[in-house]
Protein backbone atom coordinates (compact mmCIF):
# COMPACT_ATOMS: atom_id res chain seq x y z
CA UNK A 1 0.00 0.00 0.00
CA UNK A 2 1.45 3.76 -1.02
CA UNK A 3 1.15 5.96 1.97
CA UNK A 4 1.69 8.47 -0.51
CA UNK A 5 4.70 10.32 1.66
CA UNK A 6 6.69 10.31 -0.93
CA UNK A 7 8.59 14.65 -0.71
CA UNK A 8 6.65 14.90 2.66
CA UNK A 9 8.99 16.29 5.26
CA UNK A 10 8.88 15.18 8.66
CA UNK A 11 10.14 16.12 12.33
CA UNK A 12 10.36 13.35 14.87
CA UNK A 13 11.80 13.80 18.94
CA UNK A 14 13.34 11.08 20.46
CA UNK A 15 14.15 10.00 16.89
CA UNK A 16 17.93 8.29 17.42
CA UNK A 17 16.93 5.04 18.87
CA UNK A 18 13.73 2.89 19.44
CA UNK A 19 10.17 3.90 18.60
CA UNK A 20 11.53 7.16 16.97
CA UNK A 21 14.18 6.04 14.83
CA UNK A 22 11.98 3.43 13.79
CA UNK A 23 9.55 5.65 12.81
CA UNK A 24 11.83 8.04 11.06
CA UNK A 25 13.16 4.96 8.99
CA UNK A 26 9.53 4.03 8.15
CA UNK A 27 8.53 7.37 6.78
CA UNK A 28 12.79 8.01 4.96
CA UNK A 29 11.73 4.69 3.16
CA UNK A 30 7.93 5.80 1.89
CA UNK A 31 10.04 8.69 0.27
CA UNK A 32 9.51 11.31 3.15
CA UNK A 33 12.66 13.75 4.37
CA UNK A 34 13.50 12.89 8.23
CA UNK A 35 14.55 15.24 10.58
CA UNK A 36 15.53 13.46 13.95
CA UNK A 37 15.75 15.11 17.35
CA UNK A 38 17.85 13.92 20.43
CA UNK A 39 19.80 15.09 23.33
CA UNK A 40 23.37 13.81 22.00
CA UNK A 41 25.39 14.18 18.74
CA UNK A 42 26.93 10.85 19.28
CA UNK A 43 23.53 8.73 19.09
CA UNK A 44 22.13 10.78 16.22
CA UNK A 45 25.14 10.22 14.30
CA UNK A 46 24.91 6.38 15.12
CA UNK A 47 21.04 6.33 13.72
CA UNK A 48 21.85 8.68 10.55
CA UNK A 49 24.62 5.97 9.95
CA UNK A 50 22.82 3.13 10.76
CA UNK A 51 19.60 4.13 8.79
CA UNK A 52 21.97 4.79 5.31
CA UNK A 53 23.04 1.41 5.45
CA UNK A 54 19.27 0.32 6.38
CA UNK A 55 17.29 2.07 3.76
CA UNK A 56 20.22 2.92 0.85
CA UNK A 57 18.71 5.30 -1.58
CA UNK A 58 16.70 6.82 0.84
CA UNK A 59 16.80 10.19 1.92
CA UNK A 60 19.64 10.52 4.69
CA UNK A 61 18.77 11.59 8.47
CA UNK A 62 19.00 14.68 8.68
CA UNK A 63 20.51 14.92 12.84
CA UNK A 64 19.18 17.75 15.38
CA UNK A 65 21.07 18.18 18.26
CA UNK A 66 18.45 19.65 20.67
CA UNK A 67 17.31 19.19 23.75
CA UNK A 68 13.00 19.71 23.44
CA UNK A 69 12.34 19.61 27.47
CA UNK A 70 13.23 23.26 27.24
CA UNK A 71 11.87 26.22 25.09
CA UNK A 72 15.19 27.52 23.42
CA UNK A 73 15.87 23.68 22.47
CA UNK A 74 12.36 23.57 21.07
CA UNK A 75 12.72 26.49 19.22
CA UNK A 76 16.29 25.50 17.72
CA UNK A 77 15.09 21.90 17.04
CA UNK A 78 12.03 23.42 14.70
CA UNK A 79 14.21 26.35 13.29
CA UNK A 80 17.08 23.86 11.94
CA UNK A 81 14.45 21.72 10.48
CA UNK A 82 12.28 23.83 8.78
CA UNK A 83 15.67 25.63 7.58
CA UNK A 84 17.04 22.13 6.44
CA UNK A 85 13.93 20.53 4.62
CA UNK A 86 12.44 23.66 3.74
CA UNK A 87 9.26 23.17 5.72
CA UNK A 88 7.25 20.90 7.65
CA UNK A 89 4.30 18.32 6.99
CA UNK A 90 4.84 16.19 9.42
CA UNK A 91 5.67 15.89 13.41
CA UNK A 92 6.10 13.27 15.59
CA UNK A 93 6.44 14.11 19.34
CA UNK A 94 8.13 11.35 20.77
CA UNK A 95 10.91 12.08 23.17
CA UNK A 96 10.53 10.67 26.56
CA UNK A 97 12.08 8.65 29.42
CA UNK A 98 11.02 6.38 31.95
CA UNK A 99 9.65 8.04 35.75
CA UNK A 100 8.08 5.94 37.89
CA UNK A 101 7.33 6.08 42.09
CA UNK A 102 4.90 6.85 44.84
CA UNK A 103 3.19 10.22 42.99
CA UNK A 104 3.45 11.64 47.16
CA UNK A 105 6.93 11.37 47.19
CA UNK A 106 8.43 12.52 44.04
CA UNK A 107 9.16 15.88 44.50
CA UNK A 108 8.26 18.99 42.57
CA UNK A 109 11.79 19.33 40.66
CA UNK A 110 10.86 15.59 39.26
CA UNK A 111 7.10 16.32 38.70
CA UNK A 112 8.14 19.16 36.54
CA UNK A 113 11.33 17.55 34.68
CA UNK A 114 8.52 15.35 33.54
CA UNK A 115 6.03 17.48 32.48
CA UNK A 116 8.39 19.58 30.70
CA UNK A 117 9.35 16.76 28.34
CA UNK A 118 6.52 15.08 27.65
CA UNK A 119 3.53 17.98 27.59
CA UNK A 120 4.91 20.92 27.56
CA UNK A 121 7.88 19.34 24.87
CA UNK A 122 5.10 18.65 22.60
CA UNK A 123 2.83 21.63 23.46
CA UNK A 124 5.96 24.03 21.97
CA UNK A 125 6.74 21.61 19.28
CA UNK A 126 3.70 21.87 17.94
CA UNK A 127 3.20 25.49 18.27
CA UNK A 128 6.51 26.45 16.90
CA UNK A 129 5.71 23.79 13.92
CA UNK A 130 1.99 24.23 13.38
CA UNK A 131 2.43 27.37 10.79
CA UNK A 132 4.46 25.05 8.93
CA UNK A 133 1.78 22.52 9.27
CA UNK A 134 -1.06 24.64 8.30
CA UNK A 135 1.05 25.87 5.10
CA UNK A 136 1.26 22.36 3.76
CA UNK A 137 -2.85 21.66 3.44
CA UNK A 138 -2.55 18.15 5.02
CA UNK A 139 -0.61 18.62 8.16
CA UNK A 140 0.17 15.36 10.61
CA UNK A 141 1.13 15.36 14.44
CA UNK A 142 1.37 12.47 16.26
CA UNK A 143 1.98 12.19 19.73
CA UNK A 144 3.43 9.35 21.36
CA UNK A 145 2.08 8.59 24.67
CA UNK A 146 1.49 5.19 26.93
CA UNK A 147 -0.90 2.70 28.23
CA UNK A 148 -0.65 4.51 31.47
CA UNK A 149 -2.03 7.40 30.33
CA UNK A 150 -5.20 5.67 30.22
CA UNK A 151 -4.89 2.84 32.81
CA UNK A 152 -2.59 4.17 36.02
CA UNK A 153 -1.35 2.22 38.23
CA UNK A 154 -0.16 2.63 41.42
CA UNK A 155 3.87 3.98 41.22
CA UNK A 156 3.50 4.87 37.95
CA UNK A 157 3.92 8.79 38.43
CA UNK A 158 4.80 10.83 37.52
CA UNK A 159 4.83 9.18 33.62
CA UNK A 160 1.02 8.11 34.01
CA UNK A 161 0.04 11.69 34.84
CA UNK A 162 2.19 13.41 31.88
CA UNK A 163 0.96 10.85 29.27
CA UNK A 164 -2.65 11.05 30.62
CA UNK A 165 -1.67 14.98 29.90
CA UNK A 166 -0.48 14.05 26.09
CA UNK A 167 -3.59 12.27 25.44
CA UNK A 168 -5.84 14.94 26.35
CA UNK A 169 -3.42 17.71 24.68
CA UNK A 170 -4.02 15.18 21.55
CA UNK A 171 -7.91 15.59 21.50
CA UNK A 172 -8.31 19.26 21.87
CA UNK A 173 -5.32 20.04 19.68
CA UNK A 174 -7.26 17.59 17.12
CA UNK A 175 -10.25 19.87 17.40
CA UNK A 176 -9.44 23.20 17.38
CA UNK A 177 -6.97 22.16 14.26
CA UNK A 178 -9.30 20.55 12.07
CA UNK A 179 -10.38 23.23 10.44
CA UNK A 180 -6.61 23.77 9.02
CA UNK A 181 -6.61 20.35 7.88
CA UNK A 182 -4.39 18.87 10.48
CA UNK A 183 -4.80 15.79 11.73
CA UNK A 184 -3.52 14.84 15.49
CA UNK A 185 -3.52 11.80 17.09
CA UNK A 186 -1.95 9.30 19.55
CA UNK A 187 -0.24 6.16 19.96
CA UNK A 188 -0.22 4.76 23.39
CA UNK A 189 2.26 2.78 23.78
CA UNK A 190 2.73 -1.15 26.20
CA UNK A 191 5.40 -3.20 26.05
CA UNK A 192 7.36 -2.68 23.37
CA UNK A 193 11.19 -3.66 23.05
CA UNK A 194 13.90 -1.00 24.44
CA UNK A 195 17.00 -0.45 26.44
CA UNK A 196 14.73 0.51 28.95
CA UNK A 197 12.18 -2.47 28.34
CA UNK A 198 15.44 -4.89 28.01
CA UNK A 199 16.82 -3.74 31.67
CA UNK A 200 13.58 -4.01 33.52
CA UNK A 201 13.78 -7.28 31.99
CA UNK A 202 17.30 -8.59 33.18
CA UNK A 203 16.27 -7.29 36.88
CA UNK A 204 13.15 -8.95 36.66
CA UNK A 205 14.62 -12.25 35.72
CA UNK A 206 18.22 -12.30 37.03
CA UNK A 207 19.24 -16.11 36.03
CA UNK A 208 18.19 -15.36 32.63
CA UNK A 209 19.70 -14.58 29.31
CA UNK A 210 18.11 -11.49 27.80
CA UNK A 211 16.66 -13.37 24.68
CA UNK A 212 14.62 -16.01 27.32
CA UNK A 213 13.74 -12.76 29.66
CA UNK A 214 12.10 -11.09 27.36
CA UNK A 215 10.29 -14.14 26.00
CA UNK A 216 9.16 -14.88 30.01
CA UNK A 217 8.33 -10.69 30.16
CA UNK A 218 6.20 -10.98 26.64
CA UNK A 219 4.34 -14.32 27.74
CA UNK A 220 2.07 -12.06 30.08
CA UNK A 221 1.02 -10.66 27.13
CA UNK A 222 -2.15 -11.51 25.24
CA UNK A 223 -0.74 -12.21 21.76
CA UNK A 224 2.21 -13.84 23.93
CA UNK A 225 5.16 -11.60 23.43
CA UNK A 226 6.81 -8.33 23.58
CA UNK A 227 6.27 -6.00 20.64
CA UNK A 228 9.05 -4.85 18.31
CA UNK A 229 9.92 -0.94 17.83
CA UNK A 230 9.20 -1.07 13.78
CA UNK A 231 5.90 -2.68 14.34
CA UNK A 232 4.87 1.19 16.67
CA UNK A 233 6.55 2.71 14.04
CA UNK A 234 4.20 1.08 11.02
CA UNK A 235 1.44 2.41 12.89
CA UNK A 236 2.83 5.83 13.57
CA UNK A 237 3.54 6.31 9.75
CA UNK A 238 -0.04 5.13 8.53
CA UNK A 239 -1.34 7.78 10.82
CA UNK A 240 0.72 10.17 8.60
CA UNK A 241 -0.06 9.42 6.04
CA UNK A 242 -2.87 10.00 3.16
CA UNK A 243 -4.20 6.63 3.72
CA UNK A 244 -4.95 7.98 7.09
CA UNK A 245 -6.86 11.17 5.82
CA UNK A 246 -10.23 10.37 7.91
CA UNK A 247 -8.85 9.66 11.18
CA UNK A 248 -8.01 12.70 14.01
CA UNK A 249 -8.51 12.72 17.49
CA UNK A 250 -7.95 9.07 18.36
CA UNK A 251 -5.53 7.09 20.66
CA UNK A 252 -4.33 3.95 19.45
CA UNK A 253 -3.39 1.27 21.88
CA UNK A 254 0.28 -0.18 20.83
CA UNK A 255 0.26 -3.31 23.56
CA UNK A 256 -0.75 -6.93 21.96
CA UNK A 257 -4.23 -6.63 23.54
CA UNK A 258 -2.83 -6.34 27.29
CA UNK A 259 -4.96 -3.15 27.97
CA UNK A 260 -8.16 -5.21 26.63
CA UNK A 261 -8.59 -5.86 30.94
CA UNK A 262 -9.90 -9.09 29.77
CA UNK A 263 -8.51 -12.68 31.63
CA UNK A 264 -6.96 -14.72 29.31
CA UNK A 265 -8.01 -18.96 29.77
CA UNK A 266 -5.39 -21.04 31.14
CA UNK A 267 -3.38 -22.17 28.95
CA UNK A 268 0.38 -24.10 29.27
CA UNK A 269 2.46 -23.21 31.98
CA UNK A 270 -0.57 -21.92 33.94
CA UNK A 271 -0.18 -22.65 37.51
CA UNK A 272 -2.36 -21.56 40.84
CA UNK A 273 -0.69 -19.26 42.58
CA UNK A 274 -1.01 -17.10 45.96
CA UNK A 275 -0.97 -13.31 46.35
CA UNK A 276 0.04 -12.01 49.51
CA UNK A 277 -0.43 -8.18 49.88
CA UNK A 278 -1.97 -6.34 53.22
CA UNK A 279 -5.20 -4.90 51.33
CA UNK A 280 -6.90 -8.40 50.13
CA UNK A 281 -8.04 -8.83 53.69
CA UNK A 282 -10.10 -5.70 53.23
CA UNK A 283 -13.78 -6.04 54.07
CA UNK A 284 -16.89 -6.18 51.12
CA UNK A 285 -19.44 -4.45 51.99
CA UNK A 286 -22.88 -4.11 49.80
CA UNK A 287 -22.54 -1.34 48.57
CA UNK A 288 -19.49 0.04 49.20
CA UNK A 289 -17.26 1.39 45.77
CA UNK A 290 -13.42 1.86 47.09
CA UNK A 291 -9.75 1.79 45.70
CA UNK A 292 -7.11 0.32 47.49
CA UNK A 293 -3.29 0.56 46.71
CA UNK A 294 -0.37 -1.55 47.56
CA UNK A 295 2.13 -3.82 47.19
CA UNK A 296 2.20 -7.66 46.38
CA UNK A 297 4.81 -8.45 48.95
CA UNK A 298 5.05 -12.00 47.15
CA UNK A 299 4.13 -14.29 44.49
CA UNK A 300 3.77 -18.48 45.26
CA UNK A 301 2.78 -21.02 44.55
CA UNK A 302 -0.86 -21.64 46.09
CA UNK A 303 -0.78 -23.85 49.71
CA UNK A 304 -3.80 -23.44 50.78
CA UNK A 305 -4.69 -19.51 52.78
CA UNK A 306 -2.86 -17.52 54.71
CA UNK A 307 -4.09 -14.77 57.62
CA UNK A 308 -6.83 -13.53 55.24
CA UNK A 309 -4.25 -11.64 53.27
CA UNK A 310 -4.03 -14.25 50.47
CA UNK A 311 -5.81 -14.25 47.01
CA UNK A 312 -5.91 -17.25 44.80
CA UNK A 313 -6.16 -17.32 41.14
CA UNK A 314 -6.04 -20.04 39.25
CA UNK A 315 -4.60 -18.99 35.51
CA UNK A 316 -1.52 -17.42 35.92
CA UNK A 317 1.65 -17.93 34.06
CA UNK A 318 4.43 -19.29 36.05
CA UNK A 319 6.51 -16.53 35.14
CA UNK A 320 5.10 -14.29 38.03
CA UNK A 321 6.42 -17.27 40.41
CA UNK A 322 9.20 -15.56 42.76
CA UNK A 323 8.27 -12.24 42.05
CA UNK A 324 7.97 -9.47 44.60
CA UNK A 325 7.07 -5.77 45.53
CA UNK A 326 4.37 -5.63 42.64
CA UNK A 327 2.29 -2.51 42.52
CA UNK A 328 -1.11 -4.04 43.12
CA UNK A 329 -4.59 -1.94 43.20
CA UNK A 330 -7.86 -3.20 44.28
CA UNK A 331 -11.00 -1.49 42.87
CA UNK A 332 -14.30 -2.67 44.48
CA UNK A 333 -17.63 -2.34 43.62
CA UNK A 334 -20.00 -3.90 46.07
CA UNK A 335 -18.89 -7.27 46.45
CA UNK A 336 -17.00 -6.78 42.89
CA UNK A 337 -13.41 -7.09 43.28
CA UNK A 338 -10.72 -6.23 40.07
CA UNK A 339 -7.27 -6.47 40.85
CA UNK A 340 -4.57 -4.91 38.75
CA UNK A 341 -1.10 -6.06 39.69
CA UNK A 342 1.91 -4.50 38.34
CA UNK A 343 -0.10 -2.86 35.13
CA UNK A 344 0.57 -6.78 32.94
CA UNK A 345 -1.75 -9.13 35.20
CA UNK A 346 -5.35 -8.37 35.67
CA UNK A 347 -7.79 -10.43 37.26
CA UNK A 348 -11.45 -9.82 37.26
CA UNK A 349 -14.08 -10.06 40.04
CA UNK A 350 -12.20 -12.64 42.37
CA UNK A 351 -13.51 -12.97 45.47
Amino acid sequence: MDLELNGKRALVTGGSRGIGFATACRLAQEGAEVAIVARRAGVLDVAVSEMSGRTPGAFPLFPVKADVSTAKGAQDAVSRAIDRLGGLDILVNNAGRSAGGSALEQSDRDWQRDLDLKLYGALRMTRLAVAELRKSGSGRVVNVTAIAGKHPGSGSAPSSVSRAAGIALTKVLSKELAPDGILVNTVCIGLIQSEQIERGAQVRFPDSELSDALTKMGSGVPLGRIGRAEEAGDVIAFLCSQRASYVTGVAINIDGGASANVKSPAKSGDVPVALAADCLNQPVGAGDTSQLSAQVTDVRPNEGAGAGRVMVLPDVHEQFLGMKNLPLVLHQVGKQRRFDIGQMLLADDAV
